[in-house]
């Protein structure tokens, strides 16, 4: 009896190492068609009537879109914390970065209408481009000029009351552990005297490791932290190391709940 229920249950396994490959990419193609087409129509609305028409479209579509990327391979990614994020004004999310999963996690989860800061090799990539346009401000690092006029843009949508999410590593972490912080962005969270979200992600680099492009059912943590107000800090170096300790402290708390 236990023989045949070891080989059934070894079918199964198998038949899941067969046939997932198979609806990821499918149920991906039409995913991707479907994003193509509403980025497209974004982009013709920009062109033809303004930028607030298209914002208008697409926007409100953010949500969505984003819980898809984690609900159709049957993730539930478990927040906690949502009551941190402040009702009536902006602020500056500042995330640590696991894996291209991250974003759509803020997007779908937490903070569907925030603008996220990226780095312009990214436009370089197929469909990204568009929805840069749409959900991102960029930097080019290599141009200081270019990167400059990036830092005004995120300026002028902070004053303007928008929402802003960053990733001060600038890169994502292959192990799981906070990188340095890329000085740019902490100094614009410093300067920009908003409250400052901490945002501290586990599991994303199971899901989809960098390096690769599908996307597997893994448990995703992440913890929504108490806002640190820049003007509470005497310098932008006693606002950074604070900012870290936070964040690396809790990423180790999430660390362990996710090995329970």
């Amino acid at each position: 009896m236990n023989r045949l229920k070891n080989v059934f249950l070894l079918d199964i396994k198998l038949a899941k190492i067969i046939f997932y490959p198979v609806y990821f990419f499918v149920t991906a193609f039409f995913y991707m068609l479907y994003g193509i087409y509403a980025m497209s129509k974004a982009t013709r609305l920009r062109k033809k009537y303004s930028e607030e028409r298209s914002l208008a479209y697409i926007r409100p579509k953010s949500k969505k879109f984003g819980r898809r990327m984690f609900t159709w391979v049957g993730m539930r990614p478990e927040i906690e914390g949502m009551d941190n994020l402040p009702k009536d004004q902006s602020y500056i999310i500042m995330s640590n970065h696991q894996s291209y999963l991250d974003p759509m996690l803020i997007l779908g989860f937490i903070s569907p209408y925030t603008y996220l800061l990226a780095k312009q090799e990214l436009n370089a990539m197929p469909f990204f481009k568009q929805a840069m346009d749409n959900f991102c401000v960029t930097i080019d690092r290599n141009n200081p000029q270019k990167a400059a006029r990036s830092l005004r843009k995120i300026l002028t949508y902070m004053k303007e009351g928008k929402i802003i999410s960053m990733f001060p590593e600038g890169t994502r972490s292959t192990d799981g552990i906070l990188r340095d912080f890329m000085q740019g962005a902490v100094k614009l969270a410093y300067k920009s005297k908003k409250p400052v979200i901490p945002l501290v992600i586990e599991g994303t680099r199971f899901a989809m490791p960098k390096g690769k492009w599908m996307i597997r059912n893994r448990r995703i943590l992440a913890s929504v932290m108490k806002p640190l107000n820049p003007a509470d800090f005497p310098t932008k170096e006693a606002f950074e190391e604070r900012l870290r300790t936070v964040m690396k402290e809790e990423l180790e708390r999430l660390k362990r709940r996710y090995a329970e």
